[in-house]
């Protein structure tokens, strides 16, 4: 089995809702500008870890997503320590699955051909000093 592990730096931007507008009454969807420019920054993070041939067999993919401090956790030296530890877990929106949406949008034509090779899934939510995104890609 090859694995592939690296870190996307900076804060996790969910996925949002796509939007909709009209063109000589055509109907156009296209991504909020937040997630155009989060995929982008996933697809110049993993093109760096790229295989020589994109990934065309089932994936076993691990996110660890770093989320910051909330102002009431950081007024508590003992609520950081737990928050740090994983003894406390964020369980405020956004939802991890928009969270992992972007990511493997992102990563699809680089690391693997799309993202329904993807048949184990396993994300997680935890606090970090530093808001980065952890990937695990095993095939």
């Amino acid at each position: 089995m090859n694995e592939i592990t690296f870190t996307i730096d900076g804060p996790v931007q969910a996925q949002q809702r796509p939007r909709f507008s009209r063109q000589n009454g055509h109907v156009r969807t296209y991504d909020a500008k937040e997630s155009r420019t989060y995929k982008a920054h996933v697809t110049r993070t993993a093109s760096r870890y790229a295989p020589e041939q994109l990934i065309d067999s089932a994936i076993e993919l691990h996110v660890v997503i770093y989320r910051p401090l909330t102002s009431d956790i950081k007024r508590s030296k003992i609520q950081t320590t737990k928050a740090l530890s994983g003894e406390r877990k964020p369980i405020k929106k956004p939802d991890i699955e928009n969270l992992v949406k972007g990511i493997m949008d992102g990563c699809t034509g680089v690391l693997w051909v799309d993202d329904s090779l993807v048949t184990k899934l396993v994300a997680e939510k935890v606090f970090g000093e530093e808001e980065r995104a952890e990937i695990t890609i095993k095939y």
